[in-house]
C-alpha cells in the first residue's frame, strides 16, 4: 500500500525496500491516497488489503508506507475482530510498516484528536499473533515524533523530518537497505499473543532542523557550530536518550548526507502497553 499522493505518485514498499522483497510477487492495493479526507482513503485501502487476504492462498506479506501503514494497523483491526477460527494462522502473514504514524513511536500516538485539515482520526493497531516488521527513519515526524513534543526543539526538528527524512526515503540510492541498519538499531519484542515485532531504525545523518541552512548554501563549518548543540536539545525530546549505554557502534543505511560521526548507543526507556513500567529498547545515534 502506497504513501500519501502529493505532487507527485507515491512511493510502494517494494520502491523504497526492493531488496526485501526481490523474490515476491507484488501486488498493489489501488486506493486514493488523499492527502483531505485521509480516514475515507484508509476505509478503502483497508478493504482492498481484506480482500487480498482471503484471496491469496501461501505466506502473504502486508506492507504499507505512511498513509499505507495506517492501512495495514487498520486491517490488524479487521483481522482481530473476526473469530479465531476465521483468520488466518500467524504463519501465513507477516506485516511491514515504514515511516508509520500509527505505529509505538508515530505521532497519532500525541494526538488524541482528530486532525481536521486531513480528516484523519488517531488510530493504533491492536496486538496480533502476527509477524511485525517496523522501520523509521531517525528523526521522521511521522514515524519517529518525540516522546516529549513540549521540548519544542525536539519538535520543530520533528516537523522537518517530516519533509526532510519521511519525505526522501525514496531518494535513497539502491533503497533502504535492512542489512546495513546496526544492530544496536534493531530491537525484537514478543507481545502476548506471540506476535514478535522486529523495529529498525535507521539513523539520519545531519538534524532536518538545520537542513534548510545547508539547502541555502550556508558554509559546513557554521552549520556544524549551530547544529552541535542542538543535536542535545533535540535529543533530550526522546526518551531513548535518557540512559547511556557506553556502546559504540559504526553507523550504516543512513538518511541524509553529511559527515557522520558515531556517539554511545542509548537505551530507550518506555512505558509498555503490556502493562510493565519500562520496557528497553536499545539504539544507535549517529550524527
Amino acid at each position: 500500500v502506497s504513501g500519501t499522493e502529493l505532487l507527485h505518485p507515491p512511493p510502494h514498499p517494494e520502491d523504497l525496500l526492493p531488496g526485501y522483497f526481490a523474490d515476491s510477487t507484488v501486488s498493489r492495493i489501488d486506493y486514493p491516497a488523499a492527502i483531505f479526507g485521509m480516514d475515507a482513503s484508509l476505509a478503502v485501502a483497508t478493504a482492498g488489503i481484506g480482500t487480498a487476504v482471503n484471496d491469496t492462498l501461501g505466506p502473504l506479506i502486508v506492507a504499507g508506507f505512511s498513509q499505507g501503514a495506517i492501512a495495514v494497523a487498520y486491517a490488524k483491526q479487521a483481522l482481530m475482530s473476526l473469530p479465531d477460527d476465521q483468520r488466518p494462522g500467524p504463519e501465513r502473514l507477516t506485516f511491514l510498516t515504514i515511516g508509520d504514524p500509527s505505529g509505538p513511536a508515530g505521532i497519532l500516538n500525541a494526538l488524541p484528536f482528530r486532525v481536521p485539515v486531513i480528516g484523519l482520526t488517531p488510530f493504533i493497531a491492536p496486538p496480533t499473533p502476527y509477524a511485525s516488521v517496523i522501520v523509521n527513519g531517525e528523526y521522521d515526524g511521522w514515524g519517529d515524533f518525540p516522546d516529549r513534543p513540549w521540548n519544542l526543539v525536539s519538535l520543530a526538528n520533528a516537523l522537518l523530518g517530516a519533509v526532510y527524512v519521511h519525505g526522501r526515503y525514496e531518494t535513497v540510492p539502491g533503497g533502504l537497505d535492512l542489512s546495513a541498519v546496526p544492530a544496536a538499531n534493531v530491537s525484537t519484542s514478543t507481545n502476548s499473543l506471540g506476535g514478535t515485532t522486529t523495529s529498525y531504525l535507521i539513523p539520519t545523518v545531519g538534524l532536518p532542523l538545520v537542513q534548510p541552512l545547508r539547502d541555502i548554501g550556508i558554509p559546513e563549518p557554521i552549520v556544524a557550530a549551530i547544529e552541535g548543540p542542538l543535536k542535545d536539545m533535540v535529543d533530550a525530546g526522546y526518551a531513548r536518550h535518557d540512559a547511556a549505554a557506553g556502546v559504540r557502534t559504526h553507523c550504516a543505511g543512513r538518511i541524509g548526507a553529511g559527515r557522520p560521526r558515531a556517539r554511545r548507543s542509548h537505551t530507550r526507556w518506555r512505558r509498555c502497553r503490556s502493562g510493565r513500567s519500562r520496557c528497553p529498547r536499545r539504539r544507535a545515534i549517529c550524527q
